[in-house]
């Protein structure tokens, strides 16, 4: 296997200049991927991603040893999420703060593991290999713990000076470090590269170079400001918020916001401020954003009271500065006129509410109603004063043996589960299959496009997913305790999503 060497390390250094603790950690990392080598297997993990993990195993060492606070901030949302430090992991045994932790480390391997192999498998966090790689890069970080050195020049770029009003631009340069280079988002930058290929395939390729850097810009942008792919789904703004609250120096990365990407009507602009009104949320009072902040020539052939920009606006102590790119539209436009009120219904989710409460009053209160026919699900939608044919389709199909079950929630509206119904442990549900159950039922915690995000919450807080399992050694009954155990957090990170 290639060794990592000072370039590639350097990748991920917020700071440009090597020295004798660069040097230091690279041996760490080195050490750190020929365990992965000699213990991980080929079909799980690549000699390139072995590095990649190595790296990132020594960064999250350094941050520890130098008292960055990234790891800190990890442990203080997930006491605060789900009781406990680290997920998954958190046995009972004396955990020590800002010290090497065996539940740490392991949760570490098992992590950069699912996240290279997204996708394509779910990796077990009881996976004997993983969790004797683990063990012995613990004791390799333990035995140097008390040796190691502090990295003086990563922390100068955290804490070194302290961030005033006028540091929104360094605060950006850092915002961009953390998100595709730090080590807790360790697949931001590769996920970024595909994207772009992605959308330039769209194009054909036919894309100047202009048209490139703009792609570019905007798709970087969304990534950093919006991207719920780092852990526990918090944005990098909400991350660095949290690391933040615990120095004096960086007090102002607690009062970034980041406004979504939707309409302001343009109102004014004075000497400093250019003053916008928000088309679709419930902000009443204008929002005066820095001048400089925008495209001045684009600025200059808009007229005032007559166009409306699509951009996204962040507010750093108290200032509001545009952010992105900036699409300007005469607010006569028919279609613009429907896409607002679009995104207003998008974001205060009022037609789902409605469905919610219509489903509520038909199934007399039932958060949940299990159907085994046909016929009655289509019965059931009519009474909901729905089109059957237009909300399940002309040849809408089910299996009667599994049966489905009907459901809404404020965020999602009205759901059909139309897949493994029979998962879902229910005195009601007439399918109910608890050995299909034990096999199956974790996808409904785990699997995206099995279910939404908020139906899953639901189905595991009304213990409809008792039967979800994780195969071990050390038998079912292990593994169904670790699911309920950590239920939520399996929910949360694996479908990038979190309930505030």
């Amino acid at each position: 296997m290639k060794k990592i060497f000072m370039q590639e390390w350097m990748g991920t250094r917020p700071y440009r200049t090597a020295d004798a603790a660069d040097t230091y950690y690279v041996g760490i990392a080195n050490k750190v991927a020929d365990i992965l080598k000699s213990d991980i297997s080929d079909h799980l993990v690549s000699d390139h991603h072995r590095r990649y993990i190595g790296i990132f195993i020594s960064n999250w060492f350094e941050d520890i040893i130098s008292g960055t606070g990234v790891w800190k901030a990890f442990n203080q949302e997930c006491l605060h999420r789900y009781g406990c430090r680290v997920p998954l992991f958190d046995e009972g045994e004396a955990y020590y703060e800002g010290e090497v932790n065996d539940s740490d480390v392991r949760f570490l391997v098992w992590h950069y593991l699912q996240v290279l192999c997204l996708g394509e498998k779910l990796i077990s966090p009881v996976d004997a290999s993983i969790m004797e790689a683990a063990r012995k890069i613990s004791d390799l970080l333990s035995a140097a713990y008390e040796t190691a050195p502090e990295n003086d020049s990563l922390r100068e770029a955290f804490f070194g000076v302290a961030y005033g009003p006028e540091d929104f631009s360094r605060y950006m340069d850092f915002l961009r470090w953390y998100h595709f280079r730090g080590y807790m988002n360790c697949m931001n930058l590769d996920a970024f590269h595909h994207e772009m290929d992605r959308q330039v395939a769209l194009r054909n390729g036919e894309v100047d170079e202009w048209g490139l850097q703009l792609l570019q810009h905007s798709l970087m942008t969304d990534s950093e400001l919006f991207g719920h792919q780092d852990l526990l789904s918090l944005t990098s703004v909400e991350w660095l918020a949290r690391i933040g609250a615990e120095h004096p120096e960086t007090q102002a990365w607690t009062t970034v916001k980041v406004s979504p990407c939707h309409y302001f009507l343009f109102v004014k602009k004075d000497e400093n401020y250019v003053y916008l009104q928000d088309l679709v949320t419930d902000q009443q009072d204008l929002l005066p954003v820095r001048r400089e902040s925008f495209d001045q020539q684009m600025l200059q052939r808009c007229i005032e009271q007559e166009f409306i920009f699509m951009t996204t606006l962040m507010q750093y102590m108290g200032e509001w500065y545009q952010q992105g790119l900036l699409y300007a539209k005469e607010k006569t436009d028919h279609l613009l006129v429907a896409e607002v009120a679009k995104a207003g219904n998008a974001y205060d989710k009022s037609q789902e509410k409605a469905d919610c409460d219509r489903f509520l009053e038909v199934s007399d209160g039932r958060p949940f109603v299990f159907f085994r026919q046909r016929q009655e699900v289509e019965e059931f939608v009519q009474q909901l004063g729905m089109d059957v044919e237009k909300w399940l389709g002309k040849d809408w199909k089910m299996n009667e043996q599994e049966g489905v079950l009907l459901t809404a929630t404020p965020e999602e509206g009205m759901w059909l589960q139309l897949q493994m119904a029979h998962c879902l442990k229910s005195p009601l549900n007439p399918c109910y299959d608890e050995a299909a159950a034990r096999k199956d039922a974790l996808s409904f915690l785990v699997s995206p496009s099995v279910v939404p995000y908020s139906v899953s919450c639901a189905y595991r807080k009304a213990g409809m997913l008792e039967d979800a399992l994780f195969n071990s050694r050390k038998g079912e009954q292990y593994g169904a305790e670790l699911v309920q155990r950590y239920g939520a957090f399996l929910t949360d990170y694996y479908f990038q999503q979190h309930q505030e």
